[in-house]
């Protein structure tokens, strides 16, 4: 680290420590960790004001340490968790140090790159009807994301080996399956599903959601009102069953007014196929059951002379092998 005046040397040494307080939710540290650390750094930043002298990070650190009464025949929680707390500042000291030596060729565009794309996944749970305390959680995820990549692979776009090395990088391999993970690693792994999602497609299918509570068209709702009452009262569907038929149809109908779908009149091939697209993760039995569902919506339009059979005929039949993952469209 360069020698400054006082004045410099101490703003640089705040924002030292303010990276390395963004790399703590990075690497994962809980709570009371990480209020311990903050509390050491602010002792030192204290510290540092009041010392005079233009020492770099490292003779400061080791000045501290001696001011602290710490060296390695020293046991006790207090000394540990100090020691630990000025070993990680340097590790985030000499890291940043080798990042300013290693970004001189324009470093902002796969940055700025990233940051459209986290904002475009925030705008798309915010669509997707996703509650605050979710979208909380995954805003902290993604920004610790953010980090851990220019800290990592500076310069480079956001990719899925990137977002592989940042889920085992908080304790998530890559066979994580039958794995008994904690409730902060599945927020993890649910955030990096939908940002490797909206990377690759533009948009999002959530999983999970209250049916009632998604934003559908006035005119989709009631052409789906009107099926599922044909539903119960010709076809005496149980109530299990009217259910799941109104979940998937509400989500295809979502995705529809997405796609700016406004009356279902105008529905077109190209919009089938891509939300056969977004089933791509799910299991051969959930994507024929929702093709199926949607065949039976899109025939009784067809009866109301709404749609055409011809688009109908667009939408696949799905006769998928048990390992398969989606039908080919």
């Amino acid at each position: 680290m360069d020698r400054c005046d006082d004045s410099g040397r101490f703003q640089e040494f705040t924002r030292l420590v303010d990276d390395a307080i963004d790399h703590l939710h990075v690497a994962g540290r809980c709570d009371k960790t990480r209020r311990s650390y903050r509390r050491f750094w602010s002792d030192f930043l204290d510290w540092a004001r009041a010392t005079e002298g233009q020492e770099t990070l490292p003779d400061l650190v080791t000045r501290y340490r001696s001011h602290l009464g710490i060296d390695s025949n020293v046991t006790g929680e207090r000394p540990s968790l100090a020691c630990c707390a000025l070993n990680f500042l340097e590790d985030v000291g000499r890291h940043s140090c080798r990042r300013a030596a290693n970004t001189s060729e324009s470093p902002d565009c796969a940055a700025c790159a990233l940051d459209r794309l986290l904002a475009g996944a925030t705008a798309e749970i915010l669509r997707l009807d996703y509650g605050t305390s979710s979208r909380q959680k995954f805003s902290r995820i993604w920004k610790c994301f953010r980090i851990f990549a220019a800290r990592t692979a500076p310069g480079k776009p956001f990719s899925q080996e990137i977002a592989t090395r940042f889920l085992e990088y908080r304790g998530i391999p890559e066979d994580h399956r039958g794995m008994a993970l904690r409730s902060s690693q599945i927020y993890t792994l649910l955030a990096m599903r939908i940002l490797a999602e909206f990377a690759a497609r533009g948009s999002c299918r959530r999983r999970t959601f209250r049916s009632r509570s998604i934003a559908i068209e006035p005119s989709h709702q009631d052409a789906l009102d009107r099926f599922l009452e044909y539903c119960r009262s010709q076809l005496q569907l149980r109530p299990g069953t009217l259910r799941l038929r109104r979940q998937e149809l509400s989500r295809f109908l979502e995705f529809l007014g997405s796609r700016g779908v406004g009356a279902l009149n105008s529905l077109k091939a190209e919009d089938l196929s891509s939300f056969v697209i977004t089933l791509a993760d799910f299991s051969p039995a959930t994507v024929s059951r929702i093709i199926s569902d949607v065949r039976c919506f899109l025939r009784h339009l067809c009866v109301s002379g709404i749609v055409t059979a011809e688009v109908i005929e667009h939408l696949p039949r799905v006769r998928v092998p048990r390992d398969a993952r989606i039908p080919s469209v």
